[in-house]
């Protein structure tokens, strides 16, 4: 088991790495806020509502230090690791296979000593046996906690817990971008996995549109949970292959976004934007020239509709979320 840290510039790198062996990830569920009201002269609570928090991520852990003089650099990279004034995402790696001891040819031709996938000399022979991202999904979070490291000789204990910022979900660590261009496909790592909803149908990983030949086109979220919040990830991009009309609206099963095209200046090979609640047209806003209409993806298949054919190419990028 291994613990995946990736920091927002994108460097990542994992506790097993530097020797330090994780026993656990211990993923809580979400905490929820539940909100009612009562009225006067009426029995019970009546339902006003309920809203995601926040969850923990709690990882205890091991080191065995090479001497006892060495010990202190261990508990000092414990807190290099984990500690940051950014959020960063993490991620699980577990072993296919529990690790077992196996039994090798150990004549000169075929050493007995291996190496694992640090480079570290192992006992373990097979392959299976080392630590895989176990799930494409991660976590943006924050450490909360790090509990004081109890020694014995040259072994230190401790446990790390951190909490979820920003959004409680887990997310995909693909986009849909990379799930039409690459298919289930292993690419340079693993970043699907089962138990994300995924579909086998090429058909439903299809996210560019050519808007003049079919106006209604469908868009699956394979997520479950819905994208209905400016910080999601969901980026709509509609570039302009020919002179466009005055105005367009669009959305996904029936919400309208308007976009008055009349005073953008927008013109052949232009695109226009949507990302984070905010519409732009090459990197400048034109939020002031729409209905400030938010689109929204329900779980599953989703109909994204033009209220005519245009000349354009449509383009959803998105991540899943996941309770």
């Amino acid at each position: 088991m291994d613990l995946k840290i990736t920091k927002l510039d994108g460097t990542s790198y994992t506790l097993g790495q530097y020797d330090i062996s994780v026993k656990d990830i211990v993923v809580s569920p979400i905490e929820v806020d539940e909100e009612s009201n009562s009225i006067q002269g009426l029995h019970g609570k009546f339902d006003a509502g309920m809203t995601y928090k926040e969850r923990t991520i709690s990882v205890p852990f091991v080191f065995v230090s090479n001497t006892l003089a060495s010990y202190p650099l261990y508990r000092d990279l414990i807190s290099e690791l984990v500690f940051d004034t950014e959020p960063f995402y993490v991620q699980e790696m577990r072993r296919p296979k529990a690790q077992q001891y196996e039994f090798k040819d150990t004549v000169y031709t075929d050493p007995a000593g291996t190496t694992d996938q640090y480079g570290n000399e192992t006992l373990w022979d097979s392959p299976q046996t080392d630590n895989e991202l176990s799930t494409g999904k991660r976590y943006l979070v924050r450490i909360t906690e790090c509990e004081e490291i109890e020694q014995s000789g040259k072994k230190g204990t401790g446990k790390i817990t951190f909490t979820t910022t920003e959004l409680p979900f887990a997310e995909s660590v693909g986009t849909s971008i990379d799930l039409e261009r690459d298919g289930l496909e292993y690419v340079d790592e693993a970043i699907w996995s089962y138990g994300m909803g995924l579909n086998s149908d090429p058909a439903t990983r299809q996210y560019t549109f050519d808007i003049s030949k079919c106006r209604t086109v469908d868009v699956y979220n394979f997520g479950n949970v819905p994208i209905d919040q400016f910080n999601q990830h969901l980026i709509i991009r509609l570039k302009f292959n020919g002179t466009p009309a005055s105005a367009m609206k669009f959305g996904f099963n029936g919400t309208q976004c308007e976009i008055n095209l009349k005073n953008t200046n927008i013109k052949e090979g232009h695109t226009i934007t949507y990302e984070s609640g905010n519409y732009y047209v090459n990197g400048l806003s034109i939020l002031n020239h729409t209905n400030y209409g938010m689109p929204v993806m329900k779980t599953g298949k989703n109909t994204l509709t033009f209220n005519k054919a245009y000349s354009i190419e449509a383009q959803v990028e998105c991540r899943y979320y996941y309770l």
